[in-house]
């Protein structure tokens, strides 16, 4: 299904919508199993269903950065189970909408905006590449959504039609740093859906393109290196468990694809990277 890199822009052409939508639901309906409990929730992120690599250290910055209060009306583009737009809302009392193309994550979200005490989370189920609101917002936020697009130009204008001119735009990605191999990329694509892994420069002209004229990029890899860390000792500590409950096949599949991370981040093949984007 992998096919090469589409052009400089670093687009995967095999990845039409319908392929791309199937493999979302593939890998991320599911994030509930034991697994993701006992390996990430709970020995990564202290129980939260963060599916990010920046955790508490990641909200903090983007609530400082965007400068986030009470009331203000705040766009997650990409907003998955809705937990870290929950978190947000409940530490400033913002009013954020989330957008999500996942049908299950966005069920999940609007049990997540109910059960909170401050702030207010309203959820669209949309393809946030193709979802527009008459509405402007003082800032945008998406977090480990852009490798997972395959229309970055639509996003990223999407991003900026719902900003004010005034307004502030905070994407965390993983982009290339020094290359990937075919079997690598393959891997990215068929564990976890990336199916957009931009070298910085095409990234930089794709949010210039969408109408960003100003960027601040900041590499965030000591974040995705803990994460994957702590992810794979806790693979380990509950190794039989997590084989009990989902067989040796997966645990070794978990263990597999989370050293290959580690690897190319620690050898700089990736990077994490923050950008604050402005118009």
């Amino acid at each position: 299904m992998l096919a090469e890199v589409a052009g400089a822009e670093g687009l995967n052409s095999a990845a039409n919508p319908v392929d791309f939508l199937r493999r979302n639901q593939e890998l991320y309906d599911n994030i509930d199993s034991p697994v993701w409990r006992l390996a990430v929730y709970e020995p990564v992120f202290g129980g939260a269903r963060y599916i990010n690599m920046g955790g508490a250290p990641l909200v903090t910055e983007l609530i400082d950065m965007l400068g986030i209060g009470v009331n203000d009306p705040i766009l997650d583009l990409g907003c998955g189970t809705g937990d870290l737009a929950g978190r947000i809302c409940s530490l400033t009392g913002c009013h954020t909408t989330g957008v999500e193309m996942n049908a299950r994550q966005a069920e999940r979200a609007r049990e997540t905006a109910q059960g909170l005490t401050r702030g207010r989370l309203e959820i669209a189920h949309a393809d946030a590449t193709r979802w527009s609101s008459f509405r402007q917002f003082k800032a945008v936020y998406s977090i480990d959504t852009l490798m997972l697009i395959p229309d970055w130009p639509a996003f990223l204008h999407v991003a900026r039609r719902a900003l004010s001119d005034q307004g502030t735009a905070f994407l965390a990605t993983v982009i290339l740093d020094d290359g990937l191999s075919e079997s690598e990329r393959r891997a990215f694509w068929e564990e976890d859906g990336f199916v957009a892994l931009l070298r910085k420069p095409d990234a930089e002209r794709q949010f210039t393109d969408a109408g960003f004229a100003r960027q601040q990029w900041t590499c965030k890899d000591e974040w995705a290196l803990a994460c994957l860390g702590r992810i794979d000792a806790a693979l380990h500590a509950e190794q039989q468990a997590i084989r009990h409950m989902m067989g040796d096949a997966a645990w070794q599949n978990w263990v597999e694809i989370n050293a290959v991370y580690l690897e190319c981040f620690r050898s700089r093949k990736l990077t994490y990277a923050m950008v604050m984007a402005r118009p």
